[in-house]
This record gives C-alpha cells, sequence and structure tokens, in this order.
C-alpha cells in the first residue's frame, strides 16, 4: 500500500476546495519534523493493525522543502512494538500495548531513526 501526503496546503486545498479547514489549520498539523514523525508512526501503526491484511506500506509525506518517507512492513513494526497485532483485541489494549508505551518522543526518536529516511 502507498500512501502519499500532499505536498503543502495548495495542493491539499486544489484536490478538495469545498474544505473548510484553513492554511493556519493545516500549518498545525504539519508544523515540525517531530509532527510529521508522529504522523507517520502512529498512522502507520493503526493501518497495520486495523487492516490486517496490509503486508507493507510507503508512505511519503513532504513538510517545508523535505520528504519525509518510510517503507514499512507489518512484521518490522511488530517486531519494533514487541507485540503482534493480531493479539490486542481492544482499544483498551492498543492504548496500554502500544500508544501509552510507545507513542512518545524517545520511541518516536527511535522509529524516526531507524524507519524514516529525508530527501
Amino acid at each position: 500500500m502507498e500512501i502519499y501526503y500532499y505536498k503543502d496546503y495548495a495542493e491539499y486545498k486544489q484536490a478538495r476546495p469545498d474544505t473548510e479547514s484553513t492554511e493556519a489549520d493545516y500549518q498545525s498539523v504539519f508544523n515540525s519534523a517531530d509532527a510529521v514523525h508522529q504522523i507517520i508512526m502512529e498512522q502507520s501503526s493503526l493501518l497495520f493493525y486495523e487492516f490486517p491484511g496490509i503486508a507493507s506500506l510507503d508512505i511519503s509525506l513532504p513538510f517545508n522543502g523535505t520528504t519525509y518517507s518510510a517503507s514499512l512492513t507489518k512484521g518490522s513494526i511488530e517486531k519494533f512494538y514487541s507485540t503482534d497485532f493480531e493479539q490486542i483485541q481492544s482499544d483498551e489494549q492498543w492504548r496500554t500495548q502500544i500508544s501509552d508505551r510507545y507513542f512518545t518522543k524517545p520511541s518516536r526518536d527511535a522509529f524516526a531513526k531507524r524507519y524514516i529516511k529525508t530527501s
């Protein structure tokens, strides 16, 4: 599966002219390299968890002239979290086993160092 984010607000607005989101709204989501790392880490993890048939993801997210990309496999992400997503049976388990433990700045930095490339 491939996921490509819009390169900027103008491209987003062109694709979604009826959106009520402003450029400030858009910028508040993509406001730093760490925010981009957070999006890539959390969204890829959720996709692997919620859609067990996904074996791999390629993500590309441009921000401030730099493109952040990651090529991920479900197995590599499960290894990073030391878990098997199919064993997680509830939102509560997801919170305690994954998001509360790993969706932190130190874990995000480790994830970015291991998986996210820039160009």
